[in-house]
């Protein structure tokens, strides 16, 4: 038993530490996000170059991280499910400071950095299946294992419940940055007078 708790708290270090880790790496592009002349853009543009960074700083690190968390000889790891819980904790909340360290927001700023958020969330809902064919568009397969489960009506196959419980975390997570862009895009005339 005492082994067991042993394993099981390192474990839990261990998950945090790479989590730690990955959100380390998202720094510079946070205050990248922080430099941005958020007051002064004219038009709602493409997403943002920090975007970008962090996709790809995501994208390769989660991949072989997945690799070393699932290759522990059981069938199915809970270790890389607390990987991806934790890791949007820290992108989110990383996320929401940063916005309070941008100088000046204009309504247009708050706008672009809704549609940044937008690809952030999108990047978040992809991080459990990240490196398998699921997320390069591959369907996973049915109960026995070879042939893809039928559709639904978007012409999707289904999700299982686990993928929709942790859509249901990240969107929970994301809501809170969510409603600071929308009141900081606001115009002033709509807000209640102090």
């Amino acid at each position: 038993p005492e082994m067991v708790e042993l394993k099981q708290n390192c474990s839990a270090r261990g998950v945090k530490l790479l989590s730690t880790l990955l959100s380390l790496k998202l720094d510079s592009a946070f205050v990248e996000m922080t430099r941005m002349p958020w007051a002064t853009l004219s038009s709602v543009g493409d997403t943002s170059p920090y975007v970008a960074t962090i996709s790809s700083v995501v994208e390769a690190d989660v991949t072989i991280i997945r690799k070393w968390l699932t290759e522990t000889g059981a069938q199915k790891s809970p270790f890389f499910g607390t990987f991806c819980d934790q890791a949007v904790v820290n992108i989110s909340a990383t996320f929401i400071d940063s916005l309070f360290h941008c100088k000046r927001i204009s309504e247009v700023g708050s706008q672009n950095l809704l549609l940044d958020l937008h690809c952030l969330r999108t990047l978040l809902v992809q991080l459990p299946v990240l490196g398998t064919a699921d997320a390069a568009g591959g369907a996973p397969p049915s109960d026995d294992g070879l042939t893809p489960p039928p559709p639904t009506a978007t012409g999707r196959p289904p999700l299982d419940p686990s993928r929709q419980r942790f859509i249901r975390y990240v969107d929970g997570r994301i809501k809170r940055a969510e409603m600071i862009l929308k009141v900081i895009g606001a115009p002033q005339e709509t807000l209640a007078d102090k």
